[in-house]
């Protein structure tokens, strides 16, 4: 009777095991598989800080490639000109110096994606160099665009935002009729204040009076609208103006946005565009951009002091982006300087540094930024 009882027992708990079992194998499978994709994630996450430290020192690799590009057209003319191939280098290595980024330079066996290109910095108005009622009708001209696009600019209307931005620039606490100094940016929520000196970057411009949307969060500026987004005019004005750029303007490459704000009446620019774009009328596109950037004070020239690479190299879903922005002439100062001079107008130009003259490098580094 007790083997007939435990044979009763075990005929009924027996296909309950099996459930179980072949449940928690189930479980069990489920449980693998999510671990396995998230394991499969967390080495594809990882994966990407490895390879940009690879990335990175490809992409310093193709910028020497590009640099010594460029050197051999500066030391074989004496200079930098706009017009000479030295701005497609990727084109002249592979063309004349049977050299590929990706597989000259690194071999065969990484399979690399580039990008390179030269932002013509040399052909954007210097904006250190403009002159108050300058920067007032230049100002105007975004002021215009903002409103519709027109070309009726009057300096008046660029006034207000010019002392907005000398205010912010300048050493003093002494705010000009329609500026602002730190009374004004002390009352906004969040509340800062102005750094008085010169501005390291265009992106600046969103927290000047005026210019973004810090003076009525109901409305923004000309620069920046209420949400804090780009407006045309910004856009336009990054085209257009450098702070790096110094002295003169390259009349090659300018920009549709740089020859809009030139052009005081439709027909002036209708006139630009039609010159820029006849190759056998360059001549009279030299002279009327020479003749309307006279009016800033502003001198036009062919040969190239700043220009702006960029590069951008990936592997797969891992990129990593550098720009760096050089100067042709050796005893110029670099931003630092710039920045120190505006305040101190005793200082002098900072010397070339020592670990330049040591690498003997062609051309000063002014920035570098890294992703």
């Amino acid at each position: 009777s007790i083997f007939l009882l435990i044979l009763l027992l075990w005929c009924t708990i027996l296909p309950a095991l099996n459930v179980f079992s072949l449940a928690l194998i189930v479980f069990i499978s489920v449980l693998s598989v999510r671990l396995m994709k998230e394991t499969t994630q967390e080495l594809k996450h990882a994966s990407q800080f490895y390879y940009r430290d690879d990335l990175r020192t490809y992409a310093y690799s193709a910028l020497d490639l590009v640099v010594g590009v460029i050197n051999e057209f500066k030391v074989s003319k004496g200079k930098l000109e706009a017009d000479q191939a030295w701005v497609f280098p990727v084109r002249y290595a592979q063309d004349y110096c049977n050299m590929s980024l990706s597989q000259g330079v690194f071999g065969n066996e990484v399979n690399l994606g580039f990008e390179v290109s030269i932002i013509p910095e040399w052909s954007k108005f210097p904006l250190r160099d403009l002159k108050d009622n300058n920067l007032a009708s230049l100002f105007s001209s975004y002021v215009n665009i903002n409103a519709g696009g027109g070309f009726d600019m009057l300096e008046e209307d660029g006034r207000p935002y010019m002392e907005s931005f000398k205010d912010w620039e300048d050493s003093d606490n002494d705010e000009r009729e329609d500026g602002a100094e730190v009374d004004f940016y002390d009352r906004l929520n969040p509340n800062y204040f102005p750094p008085n000196s010169k501005i390291e970057s265009l992106r600046e411009f969103q927290w000047i009076k005026g210019f973004g949307k810090n003076e009525n969060y109901e409305s923004g500026g000309i620069f920046f609208d209420q949400m804090g987004a780009e407006t045309q005019g910004f856009r336009m004005f990054q085209d257009s103006v450098s702070i790096l750029n110094r002295t003169m303007i390259n009349p090659v490459n300018c920009s549709i946005s740089l020859l809009r704000t030139l052009a005081r009446d439709e027909k002036e620019f209708g006139d630009l565009m039609e010159a820029r774009n006849d190759p056998e009328d360059q001549k009279y596109f030299y002279q009327l951009v020479n003749e309307m950037i006279s009016k800033y004070g502003i001198r036009s020239t062919m040969e190239v002091k700043v220009f702006r690479v960029l590069i951008k190299v990936n592997r797969g879903k891992s990129f990593f982006k550098l720009n760096a922005i050089f100067s042709t002439d050796l005893g110029s100062t670099n931003r630092s300087s710039v920045n120190r001079a505006s305040n101190n107008k005793n200082s002098k130009e900072l010397p070339r540094s020592e670990r330049n003259k040591k690498y003997n490098y062609p051309f000063r580094v002014l920035a570098i930024n890294e992703n």
